[in-house]
């Protein structure tokens, strides 16, 4: 960077924010390098080569130049000290360094030579004169053309041809065309962009944008009304035209594509209007005028010779000379506004052929074969002896028109016809008009008024309203609107030279094609939703569909309510040869359709999903253009959308979970009852078995107890028998008691088995009664007495009276309620225990 006097080199650090945004530079001076352009001088501004060389313009005007590589200077390009001026503006381009200042011009400074060479503000001096002393702004258009933005309009700069370090300047401000007299033109800014598009800045009046690609063409501008009706190349290559109001023009030098083209008059002839000139093979230019006369240049003596229409046997002869032909004979013929005439450059005679009324305004010849003449009636072949041959060929074809203006043999074998009402082709080799087209086939205009073949072959018209492009085999034509009232056209060392009653047009052809719009290319210029027209902004269903124009929307994004819509598209052409085209929907549509009527496609119901439309001309040869695609996006509806889809998954999940698990419920249910029922069923065995075993338990007491009680009878009755009725000792007496008595036990005990079947089938009742449990103990140790005597065991009561409730006739044992005695034990057990022990 510089200050006033100062070249620092500076470190740049740049410090991040933690989403990554610079949010803090940090500078850093690591070097100074001073005095490199002396005392009482400031730096201004600076600029660097692509090699890295510093530029450092100073207040006087010079330049430093300096090596960063080395840190040193290398030169200071010292210029005489005037005075000191602003330097507002630098640039390097192509070797030169450009000095745009306040009120001193742009200078420009050679660093390998030294020389400064200086442009300023002098409308005297008409090559090197600036739009305004102020520059702004310097930028290069390429070709080594720069561009130089002034307070007053631009100035560009043109390389010269033998010197390209020579620039003449053009100045463009609002003098210069009528139709930017309303422009702003305090120009104090310029940028040309990579895409070819000069933008310009203005003090007040907005910024210009201007497409220099389009702008491929030159002009030569004449002040005046002033028909240009042919123009011719001399062998040093200045440019000669045949005008219709001041005769014959001459450029003032070579042609020259990086200057500007001015003309001077070449008096010659007794006519200001010469309607023709023709260049024959040894360089000669020749001229036909309005005033019978045939004028020759010599281009090696530089000398101009008038010949007179002068015809033998017919001396009130006259007429204008609108054609001129050399033949493959090297012949001279000329078209006229009488007749068909043939100079003979030997004799310089006259020869007069008779083909019909009207005028020859052009004239061509099929090499060794005949000649056609075009003629106010139409078309006519004559032999190379000038006798008319036919001159129905309009006739024939079915063609409306009949007055030719242009003609033109081409290298395809056609004859290619301007009339004034429209535009034909003729097959040489069948010797008839195959086609005939109007403005409704495309042509701009029916009037075409020159024709001519550049070196690739391509057929270019001249027409009253443009320049044309005639597609031999698209049968296409592409409109140059940029010259109108075109009358004559010459091509030379690849430009194409189109002049009309004001102006001569010239540019490159390639660049012309290359800058014209693709052929065949399809623009989308409509878009339909539910078969209506959706504008920029406009909602359908609740969405803005189109933000900008669709022929520059890449892709479109549609709601499901907005799947139905249409596509329209063109292919920018008039030929109804050519309204077919290829489209498809891919991935719906995998195979190419033909839409062979109308210029529109419809798709309704489309499933959501991510399609591209694409679609593409088919030729007239039936080869197909570019491809024009764009993406198109239909969202789902509400329900397909993945949010749904996911919450249906999920309630889908959860109804299957939940029946899973009410399955297994039912499942251990089921293993639950099978196991209850198993259980059941195992407890009803056992408890069947259990009544079985009690069965065969109670069967087998009342068995025994009904055996028992048979043979208990049987000691009973005889004891009781004795007792009664025999006298016994009272020893003996009580031993028997004693028998009859613990029999009787015997027998109550097998009676209580019985009383136990009965208890469990609930046949009992029981019938308590108050006994005294002191005599009930009595009665038990007595029936042990005898046994406790011979065990020597003494027996002792001790009681009192307690009286409990028992059954008297039944119960083995009851309930009693005292603490000496627990209610289940029996005094007989009791007692039995005892003896056993």
């Amino acid at each position: 960077m510089i200050s006033t006097d100062v070249l620092s080199l500076v470190s740049v650090a740049y410090q991040t924010d933690k989403m990554g945004n610079i949010d803090k530079v940090d500078l850093k001076v690591e070097m100074e390098f001073t005095g490199l352009a002396g005392n009482n001088t400031n730096y201004m501004v600076m600029c660097q080569s692509p090699d890295g060389i510093i530029y450092i313009a100073t207040d006087w005007g010079n330049i430093v130049t300096f090596d960063p590589q080395k840190h040193q200077m290398t030169s200071r390009g010292d210029l005489p000290r005037v005075n000191k001026i602003h330097v507002h503006r630098l640039l390097y381009s192509d070797g030169s360094v450009w000095i745009g200042t306040w009120a001193n011009g742009a200078i420009c400074y050679n660093p390998k030579t030294g020389v400064y060479t200086q442009y300023t503000y002098k409308p005297e001096d008409t090559e090197k004169t600036l739009s305004h002393g102020d520059i702004y702004q310097m930028v290069s258009l390429g070709d080594g053309r720069y561009l130089a933005a002034t307070w007053n309009g631009y100035t560009v700069f043109i390389p010269d041809k033998e010197d390209p370090t020579r620039y003449t300047t053009e100045v463009y401000n609002n003098t210069a065309s009528q139709l930017h007299r309303n422009l702003e033109t305090r120009m104090i800014s310029a940028y040309y962009d990579t895409e070819g598009i000069i933008w310009i800045g203005t003090q007040g009046g907005g910024v210009y944008a201007s497409d220099l690609r389009k702008q491929f063409y030159q002009r030569f501008h004449q002040e005046t009304h002033n028909e240009i009706c042919e123009m011719a190349m001399d062998k040093n290559e200045y440019i000669w035209l045949a005008t219709f109001h001041k005769g014959i023009l001459r450029s003032t030098e070579p042609f020259n594509p990086q200057s500007r083209l001015e003309f001077e008059s070449v008096p010659a002839g007794s006519s200001n209007t010469v309607l023709c000139v023709l260049n024959d093979k040894k360089g000669n230019l020749w001229f036909g005028n309005g005033q019978s006369e045939l004028i020759q240049y010599d281009s090696e003596n530089k000398t101009f010779t008038v010949y007179p229409v002068r015809i033998k046997n017919k001396p009130e002869w006259s007429g204008s000379i609108w054609s001129l032909l050399i033949d493959n004979q090297n012949r001279l013929w000329v078209g006229t506004t009488n007749g068909l005439l043939l100079f003979d450059r030997q004799t310089k005679d006259f020869t007069y052929y008779p083909v019909g009324s009207g005028t020859i305004r052009a004239m061509v010849e099929v090499p060794g074969k005949y000649l056609l003449l075009g003629l106010s009636y139409g078309l006519v072949k004559c032999s190379l002896d000038g006798q008319p041959i036919r001159s129905d060929y309009e006739k024939t074809a079915n063609v409306p028109v009949r007055d030719i203006r242009s003609l033109y043999a081409a290298s395809d074998g056609k004859l290619y016809i301007g009339y004034s009402d429209g535009f034909g082709v003729m097959d040489i080799q069948s010797d008839s008009i195959e086609n005939f087209y109007t403005t409704h086939n495309g042509l701009s205009s029916n009037y075409i008024g020159c024709i001519c073949e550049d070196e690739e072959g391509r057929i270019w018209l001249g027409s009253a309203s443009c320049v044309c492009n005639y597609s031999r085999h698209q049968k296409l034509f592409y409109n140059y609107y940029i010259s109108g009232n075109n009358r004559s056209v010459m091509f030379y060392k690849d430009f194409l030279f189109w002049g009309n009653n004001k102006n001569i047009t010239y540019f490159l052809p390639n660049e012309a094609m290359n800058n014209h719009f693709i052929p065949g290319k399809v623009v989308i210029t409509q878009l339909e939703v539910d078969n209506k027209p959706v504008e920029i902004g406009q909602k359908i269903n609740n969405q803005v569909i189109l933000k900008q124009g669709i022929p520059y929307t890449h892709g479109l994004t549609l709601k499901a309510a907005n799947n139905s819509f249409s596509l329209m598209f063109s292919n920018l052409t008039y030929s109804d040869d050519l309204q077919k085209y290829n489209y498809r929907l891919s991935p719906a549509q995998s195979n190419w359709l033909t839409i062979n009527e109308g210029e529109k496609v419809s798709y309704a119901n489309l499933p959501q999903g991510k399609y591209v439309f694409e679609v593409q001309s088919i030729m007239a040869d039936g080869s197909s253009g570019y491809l024009t695609s764009m993406d198109v996006n239909i969202l789902p509806h509400w329900y397909e959308a993945i949010w749904f889809r996911l919450l249906i998954i999920i309630t889908i999940g959860f109804i299957i979970y939940y029946l899973m698990r009410r399955v297994k419920k039912e499942q251990a249910r089921l293993r639950h009852e099978e196991r209850l029922k198993h259980e059941l069923f195992v407890a009803n065995l056992e408890r069947e078995k259990e009544k079985q075993i009690n069965r065969e338990r109670s069967n087998f007491f009342t068995n025994v107890s009904h055996e028992l009680r048979t043979p208990l009878t049987l000691i009973l009755s005889p004891l009781q028998e004795l007792l009664q009725t025999e006298r016994f000792s009272q020893i003996l007496y009580d031993k028997l008691s004693l028998v009859y008595n613990n029999a009787t036990s015997l027998s109550t005990l097998v009676n209580q088995l019985l009383y136990v079947q009965k208890i469990e089938a609930g046949m009992v009742q029981l019938k308590l009664s108050e006994v005294d449990i002191s005599v009930l103990v009595k009665n038990v140790i007595t029936s042990f007495k005898h046994i406790a005597e011979i065990k020597q065991t003494e027996f002792i009561l001790d009681s009192g009276k307690f009286p409990v409730f028992i059954n008297r006739n039944k119960m083995l044992h009851t309930a009693i309620e005292t603490e000496e005695l627990p209610a289940h034990i029996q005094p007989k057990q009791i007692i039995s225990g005892l003896m056993d022990t």
